[in-house]
């Protein structure tokens, strides 16, 4: 019966079964892999190693922080971002913008939720 891992070690387990199933996985640049190979291959390149860093599988940025998972791969923080811009506000008219709140009149955008009467703010954080 395999040891249960837990903790910090959970993550070099991972990598050993990822590297294990794909043994290219250091220079195939192919972002569907555990975070950790992302940070593994990154650390490398810095040491001067011949490692290929995967890179965002929609816009192509490299970076170490590839959060999202999605089907074709990792993608960056901003495309994520871009792929949740597909509402239309419906107190000011935007059209592909994240809806952020839901109110009577429909979905709202980020901009409006700001100026929300709605919205209740801790005055100590939010000074007005």
């Amino acid at each position: 019966m395999p040891i249960t891992v837990k903790g910090p070690a959970r993550f070099l387990e991972e990598l050993a079964a990822h590297i294990a199933a794909h043994p290219d996985a250091l220079t195939s640049g192919d972002s569907r892999c555990p975070p950790v190979l992302l940070r593994l291959t990154h650390l490398l390149h810095e040491a001067g190693h011949p490692v290929v860093r995967p890179g965002c599988a929609r816009c192509g940025t490299i970076r170490a922080d590839l959060r999202q998972l999605r089907e074709e791969g990792r993608i960056c923080g901003t495309c994520d971002a871009r792929s949740r811009r597909n509402g239309t506000c419906g107190r000011c008219g935007a059209t592909e913008v994240q809806v952020v709140a839901k109110r009577p009149e429909g979905g709202i955008c980020h901009r409006c939720y700001r100026r929300d009467p709605l919205v209740r703010r801790c005055d100590p954080c939010h000074p007005r």
